[in-house]
């Protein structure tokens, strides 16, 4: 298992209400492998929704 390092940022609310997105991350998680991140609300997170080997 590999770690990796990761910067919170609040945006000065403990959570966030009503913000949605989505957005594709190429490379991810090696290189030729693509990912789509969808935010889910209810897990306060983003989650992978696609993916595809290039």
């Amino acid at each position: 298992m590999r770690a990796a390092n990761a910067t919170l940022t609040t945006l000065g609310k403990e959570f966030m209400w009503g913000a949605e997105g989505m957005c594709t991350v190429n490379d991810f998680p090696t290189p030729g492998e693509t990912v789509t991140l969808e935010r889910q609300e209810s897990m306060q997170n983003f989650v992978i929704t696609d993916y595809q080997l290039q």
